[in-house]
Formats: C-alpha cells, structure tokens, sequence
C-alpha cells in the first residue's frame, strides 16, 4: 500500500501457525497482548466466490459408553458391549432431528456428526469402553445451551450411564451486510476483480467465530483462485494474486476513513 495512504486508524498483520490444530494460539496471544481488540478482522482464505461474513458455530463432545467385559466365547453371553452401545449412538446421529428452530440467517439449520468411534482390546473380548466424538455445528437459534440438552437427550436413550464430556464450544456469528466491513470489502472485491460480489455465511466455522466472541466484527475476504485443497496437486492461480492484492488496499482505505 503506498506510503500515507492510510490516514485514519492502523492496521496489524497476524500470522498464525497454529490455525490448523484449531487452538488458534497465535490469535488467541495476539488478543491478550493488546490494549483493546481490533474493531474489525479479515481473515485471509483462499477462494473468490463472495465475502463470507458469518459461520456457524460448533459444540465438540467426547462421550463414553461402558460395557461389561468378558470372553467373547461365553456360552452365556453375560458381556455388555460398549461398542454395540456406541453403534447405536451413532446410527440415531445418522439421521438427526433437530428442534423446530430456524435460523433465517443459516436456511440449512444445524448439523450433527460422528467423527470417531474407539474402542475394544482384540478379537476374544467384549469391549467393555467405546468413546465417541462428536462434531455439532450451530446456529444463533441452535445454540450451544440447546445442542448440549438434545444431545444428553440421545445419548440417554441409549444408554442412562454414558458419560458426556463438552470439549470446546464456539457460537454462530454473523456480521450484517450493512456493516462498513462488509461494505468495504464487498466493493473492494467487485473493482478488483470486475464483477460483483455478495455476502453470505457459510457452513464449516473458522477463527472469525473466535473473534465474534470477543466482540471483533470478522469476514473472510475474497482470497487467490486454488484447486484441490487439503488434497494431493493442491494449486493456487498466480494471476489472481493481483486482484486480492488491490482489494486489501482499497478496502482497508475504505474501512478505515468511513466513520
């Protein structure tokens, strides 16, 4: 950005190599060290489909299922299997019914998913533990209060002693479309790249969440043109790289001299 051009305000630039591991440590130090909060946060993701300002939420659970072990050669069967228990869990997971709570801002509602079952000792016993985790995505009416009472409610269907642990917890958020954030940065976009661009708020949750919490209005801006994330001959488009880099610089100008 050319020097001077940035008259009103200041800008910080945050690098965080513990975004993958979800601890967000970087972010978390950054909003600890500072006097006050940004009032604002772009998060930089790939992609340049829209400006995505708003998540749903997440509620990650452990939970555990006890069993009886024995032999699995006993004539009499007395075994209680735990994974039995959690395939049960799962199976009602398979297809959950969620309470009549809409979301206009979220139309596709919550979501709730086994992400792991673990358990047993060899082929010759009744496993008398199964653990399972479980991923539950939010939304603003969904919330974490109300995903933890439905969820205690399946588990006990199947099984009254199962232990339920909360792991971690981050709520929906949405920033309005009015917003000078989202505002700068919806413009911003449609003069780099040419053509017009919208908000909207998507599925999966990301450090905005974290940021909302703390009272930080948060988007994640149009990013380079990529493939195969995550995946093998994972690419990104060099030539998008100019556009991205022209939407930075005029939607900070535009955020920062809005009043």
């Amino acid at each position: 950005m050319r020097e001077g051009a940035v008259r009103r305000g200041g800008i910080d630039l945050l690098l965080d190599a513990d975004e993958h591991t979800g601890r967000f440590g970087g972010v978390r130090a950054y909003l600890d060290a500072v006097g006050r909060p940004p009032d604002a946060a772009s998060l930089g993701y790939p992609g340049n489909a829209g400006v995505v300002a708003g998540s749903r939420g997440f509620l990650r659970a452990r939970l555990r299922f006890a069993g009886v072990a024995v032999h699995s050669g006993d004539a009499e069967r007395r075994g209680v299997n735990a994974l039995t228990k959690a395939a049960a869990f799962a199976l009602k997971l398979a297809e959950p019914v969620f309470p009549d709570a809409r979301d206009a801002a979220f139309p596709f509602g919550p979501a709730a998913t086994v992400t792991r079952i673990e358990g047993g000792e060899g082929f010759s016993v009744v496993p008398d533990l199964a653990v399972c985790h479980v991923d539950i995505r939010l939304t603003r009416a969904f919330d974490a209060a109300e995903a933890t009472r439905w969820l205690e409610d399946i588990v006990r269907a199947v099984d009254a002693e199962a232990g339920v642990e909360i792991v971690d917890s981050w709520p929906a958020y949405v920033v309005p479309h009015d917003h000078r954030l989202v505002q700068s940065f919806t413009q911003a976009a449609g003069l780099a790249f040419g053509r017009p661009f919208a908000a909207d708020v998507s599925g999966p949750s990301n450090i905005g969440n974290l940021l909302a919490a703390r009272g930080v209005a948060t988007v994640c801006a149009p990013g380079v043109s990529f493939g195969n994330m995550h995946a093998a001959d994972e690419w990104a488009d060099i030539a998008s790289i100019g556009p991205v880099y022209a939407m930075y610089c005029d939607a900070a100008r535009s955020f920062l001299s809005r009043p």
